[in-house]
């Protein structure tokens, strides 16, 4: 930016210098016309108004860089929290798991009823499912869980 602030300065500097020699040397019989004048300074204040936009872009940018950098680290740290709630998460179904194997369990196989003891406890991506007798059924089909009789 800093760049930009001295070619504005430079910039009106050599508009005065330009515009201080063209008058020196102007023809005395032929004057440059007011309305020469006055659009040439029109155009030199659009310039300087179009050069201090940029600037304040260039600043606007570096603040919705830093924002978004902001936002990045706090989804980073969500993120973190969440990974640190799955860890519990899986170490609560594996208690939960642990306690069901053994037990007799009564469940919905297609409508049937039907009962059996829990031989092991699998765990996959989504959900947990007892193996009884050899058949994985998932815990939304358990009606009843008891101790071993």
């Amino acid at each position: 930016m800093e760049t930009s602030g001295v070619t504005a300065a430079a910039s009106q500097s050599d508009f005065l210098t330009l515009l201080t020699t063209q008058m020196r040397y102007q023809d005395p019989l032929e004057p440059t016309k007011q309305e020469d004048f006055t659009q040439q300074l029109a155009q030199f204040a659009t310039l300087e108004n179009m050069e201090q936009l940029n600037a304040n872009f260039s600043g606007l940018a570096e603040a919705l860089a830093t924002q978004q950098s902001t936002q990045l680290e706090t989804l980073d740290s969500i993120g973190q929290l969440s990974n640190s709630f799955g860890g519990m998460l899986a170490l609560q179904q594996l208690t939960q798991g642990a306690s069901i194997a053994g037990r007799v369990v009564e469940y919905n196989d297609q409508g049937v009823t039907r009962s059996g003891v829990v031989d092991r406890v699998v765990f996959t991506e989504d959900q947990m499912l007892l193996e009884v007798d050899g058949e994985s059924i998932s815990l939304g089909q358990v009606k009843s869980i008891a101790a071993e009789s």
